[in-house]
């Protein structure tokens, strides 16, 4: 490593690496400090100070940029070991985890080799810091993908502009305008972002360029910030210090983020960074553990992530566990550093021939287009949530009819879950189908899952079955989970009866003042599909109404403390709206939320680890709709509730994965199209004489 270091290496800087990765790694692993993710933003404002910094020495001794020479030696310096650490995750991931699981970490390993792991995440709604479903061992590349993106774009950004700006100013300037503006744009868009679409602002690379293009101004005033008084250079690096401890210190996962979250830990990096080749504060950054930390930095990145979940999957999250995933990742990092990334580091393998002027320009846009096309890729990925078409969809005997399990017998079958939890391959639907194809078929393509979009508003997709002259009629209003009961209510009301079902996503017919949602328009929208809803049952005028809602939606009621009450009020007034003269509104509870069997199911651990506690949140969720049926039935109102919770767990409160060899759940949430279906003679018992044809 000494023989590969350049003669203007600074120690403060490997320094400053090891922090920045050990706030990383204790956050993923232990999550503290609260705010260990801002280790991310330090390494994003070192990025753009060190590549800024080559760049301008380029154009210093070669009056113009060697673009491929600066994509050869980021390949070098990024690939090899990267490659190892996919490698090595691709394979795990086929020995420990079921199908869906294993090929979505390949999916995201595609993803991260080509750059453009962010996009994914953008695109499968991820949310880094609250992820609830199966964490990917390899999302933490997406911030290597925005560096990336990042270099493809900064260094034609400066071969175009910096030959006009020459004529007004030196390549330093020309470089710190080209920064300054891109600090502003990008900024702009933070904050419009941070509002229009707060779910892919983490992730978004131009929400993310300030943060770059604060290291790379920095680059370009180095040596005026070299002139400082010795004694204002060493209150600001103590300052910047300060402010990064702090940042990692007091900011959460609740915190705005990135922006204007990200503005502490990113001035307090500038400042630090600025000041540190010459201040004697920096003595601490130097210290040889915490340079060799900086130094094997890169490989402990990419590797801490797969062994922690890797090993979470295998032994159970807990502080030991994650102790021992930091030793090993850390030995891992030691090996990929001495053996993988040094070789590819060192002066002799550094021969490149430079391509200058029209061939630079030309491989920088192959670079480009690279990254652009690899970014189209990731939605040819088939999506595992699915999408609704707007076309009506009359969906008949799409669900399995398996025996149904008798009322009587139901609370034998869930014990027996706990106790005896059955062996992989005799769980059905197998654990190595995706989701989509465990859900009810009712929220897949060709159902009537709608989207709040404003073409599936104005004509929501309908599912039907029975006859259309049944004597009866029920319809199902709700969001997806109200649809996950179609199996059941389908063979529960059975001959003589025509359902009918229309949900939209994430949209039920109870709503709350504070329930909070990733999307800005997500309330108005959602108003919408409420009344669009309500309209239709009138215009269907049932028998039988049913609606249900998610224990998600619950959670998200802002307020703690009166999300009971509210909820209380929202369900009075949501039943209220469908219920009319000569029907009845039946409020099914949700079955409770619990861990995705593909985040906790392994080859080697089966569904064990799969089983959990009753959630409050449940419980709560399910006293105030009870609370508000019987409000109604007061007021002289038709409607019944149905409590589910006993039918999935204990009286003790533990749940199982599985009944009678049947998984409960397609997610976190949803259950299985076949666990539905074989509650249907549970869900006749309790609809007693409503059933009847």
């Amino acid at each position: 490593m000494d023989a590969a270091r350049p003669k203007n290496f600074r120690e403060d800087i490997a320094g400053l690496r090891g922090i920045a990765v050990l706030l990383v790694v204790a956050y993923h692993a232990f999550a503290f400090p609260s705010g260990g993710y801002v280790g991310v933003d330090v390494f994003f404002v070192l990025s753009g100070f060190l590549i800024t910094g080559i760049l301008l020495r380029d154009l210093q001794d070669n009056a113009q940029l060697s673009i491929a020479r600066f994509y050869v030696r980021r390949a070098r310096r990024v690939l090899p070991a990267a490659l190892v650490v996919l490698g090595v995750t691709c394979v795990a991931a086929a020995l420990v985890w079921f199908a869906p699981r294993a090929v979505a970490t390949w999916w995201d390993a595609v993803a991260s080799l080509s750059f453009v792991e962010n996009v994914r995440l953008i695109r499968t709604g991820a949310d880094y810091l609250q992820s609830g479903a199966a964490s990917s061992p390899l999302q933490h590349f997406w911030s290597l993908a925005v560096e990336e993106q990042f270099y493809a774009v900064w260094p034609l950004l400066l071969l175009m502009a910096v030959p006009i700006l020459r004529r007004w100013l030196p390549p330093r300037g020309s470089v710190a305008v080209c920064a300054g503006l891109m600090i502003a744009g990008s900024i702009a868009w933070a904050v419009v972002s941070a509002t229009t679409r707060p779910d892919a602002s983490y992730f978004d690379p131009v929400v993310r360029a300030w943060e770059l293009g604060a290291g790379a101004l920095l680059a370009t005033a180095a040596p005026v910030v070299g002139r400082l008084p010795r004694w204002l250079r060493e209150s600001a690096f103590v300052l910047g210090l300060v402010a990064i401890v702090l940042a990692a210190c007091v900011l959460d996962d609740g915190a705005a983020f990135p922006w204007p979250g990200a503005a502490l830990p990113v001035v307090g990096t500038v400042l630090v960074l600025g000041t540190g080749a010459s201040v004697v504060a920096a003595l601490p950054l130097r210290w040889r553990g915490l340079r060799y930390l900086g130094r094997t930095s890169y490989s402990l990145y990419l590797w801490h992530l797969p062994v922690l979940v890797v090993a979470a999957s295998l032994a159970g999250p807990s502080p030991l566990v994650a102790l021992l995933a930091v030793g090993i990742s850390f030995l891992f990092a030691v090996l990929t550093e001495r053996y993988v990334e040094r070789p590819f580091l060192r002066p002799s393998a550094r021969r490149s021939s430079p391509v200058r002027g029209p061939g630079s320009l030309a491989l920088g846009g192959l670079v480009t287009t690279v990254l652009v096309l690899a970014a189209g890729v990731q939605w040819m990925e088939p999506s595992l949530s699915g999408t609704t078409t707007p076309a009506r969809a009359a969906i008949a005997d799409r669900h399995d009819r398996s025996s149904a399990i008798d009322p009587a017998d139901l609370s034998t079958f869930v014990a027996r879950g706990l106790t005896e939890p059955p062996d992989p391959v005799d769980v059905e639907p197998g654990i190595d189908l995706p989701a989509r194809a465990t859900v009810a078929p009712a929220l897949v393509d060709g159902g009537c899952k709608n989207d709040l979009l404003p073409d599936e508003l104005d004509d929501p997709s309908v599912c039907s079955w029975g006859d259309d002259d049944a004597p009866r009629t029920a319809v199902v209003v709700g969001d997806s989970i109200a649809l996950s009961w179609t199996p059941a209510i389908v063979d529960a009301l059975g001959a003589g009866w025509r359902i009918e079902a229309m949900g939209f996503a994430s949209c039920s017919m109870v709503w709350t003042p504070g329930q909070t949602s990733r999307a800005v328009d997500h309330t108005a929208r959602c108003a919408t599909a409420r009344d669009v809803m309500r309209h239709w049952v009138d215009d269907r005028r049932p028998d039988l109404v049913f609606t249900s809602t998610s224990e998600g939606s619950f959670r998200s009621t802002e307020d703690a403390t009166s999300v009971e009450e509210r909820w209380y009020t929202g369900a009075v007034d949501g039943y209220r709206q469908l219920a009319g003269p000569g029907r009845t509104v039946v409020a099914l509870g949700a079955p409770p939320e619990g861990a995705p069997v593909d985040a906790c199911a392994t080859r080697f651990t089966g569904v064990s680890a799969c089983s959990g506690a009753l959630p409050t949140a449940a419980i709560k969720k399910d006293r105030a709709e009870a609370s508000a049926v019987a409000t109604l039935v007061a007021s002289g109102q038709d409607a019944r509730h149905v409590a589910v919770l006993d039918w999935f767990c204990t009286v003790d409160g533990a749940c199982p994965a599985t009944i009678d060899r049947t998984l409960v759940r397609s997610d976190s949430g949803h259950m299985t199209g076949l666990m539905s279906g074989r509650l249907a003679l549970v869900l006749r018992d309790a609809l007693g004489s409503l059933a009847r044809s």
